[in-house]
């Protein structure tokens, strides 16, 4: 069908960030692209492609549908081979990172990425909260979802605004009984 416009994303530099958008002049040539499209393979890499979503649409299915797990409170000495022994009865891993530091000390948390939504959820459910030995201290393990830094934002922004209401409404229900308590 005939395309009104296409763009792919590029960084900084002008190199690919490996996705882009395709505008077609109407529904039918835009689904019958989708699905040609979808799953094709160029480069050795498998092509995603569906109709186009807000962010907000796309972060709703992101609770829902993740493959990548956030995990933080493991010890220090943890490889990403113990990391991966950790979560690999709950399915194919397709990778495993540890934050360090520049001298390459663990920050103590990181990423497990699975093949399949149901292996990450089912480590989420079973590992959150999850005892481990830390130098002879008990220490309750982290695993979540992980989310985009825009997420975290959004998610401590809102956390943020709600307290500061609290500690308002908080503040003007003391001035109100003081003024109450005051009155003659």
């Amino acid at each position: 069908g005939d395309i009104l416009s296409c763009k792919v994303e590029t960084d900084k530099e002008g190199k690919s960030r490996g996705f882009g958008f395709v505008h077609y002049a109407d529904k039918e040539s835009a689904d019958k692209a989708i699905n040609k499209v979808n799953g094709m393979e160029i480069s050795g890499k498998k092509l995603y492609c569906t109709k186009w979503q807000s962010r907000n649409a796309r972060d709703g299915q992101l609770e829902t549908t993740f493959t990548n797990v956030y995990v933080k409170n493991f010890p220090v000495a943890w490889s990403e081979d113990d990391l991966k022994k950790l979560f690999e009865d709950y399915g194919q891993i397709n990778g495993c990172a540890i934050s360090r530091d520049e001298k390459g000390k663990s920050r103590q948390f990181g990423f497990v990425t699975f093949n399949l939504t149901d292996e990450a959820q089912k480590a989420v459910e079973e590992l959150n909260d999850c005892e481990v030995d830390i130098d002879g201290t008990k220490e309750k393990l982290f695993v979540g979802r992980a989310q985009s830094k825009r997420e975290r934002q959004k998610l401590l922004n809102k956390l943020y605004y709600a307290k500061k209401r609290k500690e308002k409404a908080e503040e003007q229900k003391k001035q109100r009984c003081l003024l109450v308590h005051q009155k003659p």
